[in-house]
């Protein structure tokens, strides 16, 4: 199941990933944290992508995101 993001803040979209283990949606990129604690994402286009896991570099990336730029 992958959750919507839309209403939701970074932190708490940090705590799905990572305590939960729930997959999330966010501006289109789905972002999943597999068994291996990297953090994944696959953009609108079908291309990979790693984040670094820790929940600064994941909140920056996602700000980003809603601002319109990767």
């Amino acid at each position: 199941m992958v959750i919507d993001t839309n209403n939701m803040s970074e932190e708490e979209i940090w705590k799905v990933l990572t305590v939960d283990r729930q997959a999330v949606d966010v501006e289109g990129y789905f972002i999943d944290v597999p068994e291996d604690d990297i953090v994944w994402y696959t953009n609108p286009y079908g291309i990979d992508g790693a984040i670094e896991d820790n929940e600064a570099a994941v909140s920056s990336f996602i700000r980003r995101l809603r601002k319109g730029r990767q």
